[in-house]
């Protein structure tokens, strides 16, 4: 279990509820993966800048060793990929997701501020 947590790509595909062997989105999810840094970098995470991940290897630990900072991108980074690969079916759902996504944001301004 530890590994799932440390890898990027396996951790948010946890978080979102696939399989972690299977691979078929895996393509996509790096994609969207990916696209989170920019906004991770703009909110003050430095080692975000320019940061890409190209399979499951990449850990977490590579963008910053901040046990909080980390603590709070996992669950961003796993919900904005959910919000634009599996939006969910309801206005409530998106709407809870939205308000979770902006929760960790705050707090990783919070967080980063320190």
């Amino acid at each position: 279990m530890e590994k799932i947590m440390d890898s990027i790509l396996l951790s948010v595909k946890s978080i979102i509820g696939i399989p972690v062997d299977y691979v078929h989105f895996d393509e996509t999810l790096l994609m969207l993966i990916n696209s989170t840094f920019p906004t991770l970098y703009q909110l003050g995470v430095d080692g975000a800048d320019g940061f890409v991940i190209h399979d499951e290897n990449s850990k977490w630990s590579d963008i910053t060793d901040n046990k909080n900072v980390i603590a709070y991108m996992k669950p961003y980074v796993a919900y904005k990929v959910k919000s634009m690969f599996d939006p969910g079916q309801t206005t409530n759902v998106i709407e809870a997701m939205d308000r979770y996504i902006n929760e960790c944001e705050t707090r990783l301004l919070v967080e980063l501020k320190k």
